[in-house]
């Protein structure tokens, strides 16, 4: 592989997407130096080992080379966004108290245990966070549950004053985060038989004087 710019991730996904992909063998070839020693190499590794070993076919790998290090560059762009945003947080908090965070979200696993996610910086935290509303508490979970944990694990938002909890499955939680796009709908033009006010056409009797 040659180029005059760094290979990016978006970069590498949009070539990975195109007709250049065709051959799924000589793709891989041509840019395994970068999968196995850029910040990817963790999640790339292992697939090319297996094409290596003869465990798994390429026209197999290119795909699953495809979904990780998509679902990597998500991640990364949602911890970066949050960690603006707690920033601005902090900040605001010098001046003001700001509103009460008064919903807990939690991810846990199947045995009933705080799920533990490493961070962008490097650092490992508990999948727990405040939030002052019901709705960034959901999708916050959403986002965890999809990126962050394994199949085993759910999130429970909790309203602090009250105790009242609201358990959030993570085959939901992928369902909304890679929703598809709406579709056109179409509509023909045959009365649905509602309620709805339609005119109707009726037979006219025209007659002639005989005089």
């Amino acid at each position: 592989m040659s180029s005059d710019k760094p290979l990016t991730i978006k970069m590498w996904l949009r070539k990975a997407n195109s007709k250049a992909s065709a051959s799924a063998l000589g793709f891989i070839q041509s840019y395994r130096e970068w999968l196995v020693s850029s910040e990817v190499a963790p999640i790339a590794t292992p697939i090319i080992r297996q094409v290596d070993e003869g465990t798994l076919m390429p026209t197999n790998a290119l795909p699953q080379l495809r979904d990780a290090i998509f679902a990597y560059m998500v991640k990364q762009e949602a911890d970066q966004a949050e960690a603006k945003h707690a920033a601005k947080l902090d900040q605001s908090e010098g001046d003001s108290e700001g509103p009460a965070k008064v919903w807990r979200a939690t991810i846990y696993n199947s045995k009933g245990e705080i799920v533990q996610a490493r961070k962008a910086n490097g650092k490992v935290e508990d999948l727990i966070q405040e939030f002052s509303l019901n709705q960034r508490a959901s999708e916050w979970v959403d986002r965890r549950l999809v990126l962050d944990c394994p199949s085993d694990c759910h999130g429970v938002v909790t309203h602090l004053p009250t105790g009242r909890e609201l358990t959030i499955e993570r085959a939901d939680s992928h369902a909304r985060v890679f929703r598809p796009g709406k579709r056109p709908v179409i509509r023909n033009g045959k009365p649905s038989g509602g309620l709805g006010f339609q005119a109707k056409a009726s037979q006219t009797r025209v007659t002639f004087s005989a005089g």
